[in-house]
């Protein structure tokens, strides 16, 4: 939903979601939920690390310098 309103979607891992890659995302999110209801688990996701967390920051600061000085208020 966001994606359609020209933002940015980042996973907390540091995953930049855009209208290209949310299709594949979101279609493994079906497999995965569709396996477990038909009993098959597997194992969760990884231990989120400080290689995860770095991940993000950088993805997050560079968003973020794309727009630096280019700050207007919008208010709705």
């Amino acid at each position: 939903m966001l994606l359609k309103k020209c933002t940015h979607v980042l996973s907390p891992r540091g995953m930049l979601f855009t209208e290209d890659t949310i299709d594949s995302v979101l279609h493994l999110r079906y497999i995965s939920a569709r396996e477990r209801r038909n009993g098959n688990y597997i194992k969760g996701p990884k231990k989120f690390q400080d290689k995860d967390r770095h991940h993000f920051i950088t993805a997050f600061e560079k968003i973020l310098s794309n727009y630096a000085g280019n700050f207007k208020i919008h208010i709705e």
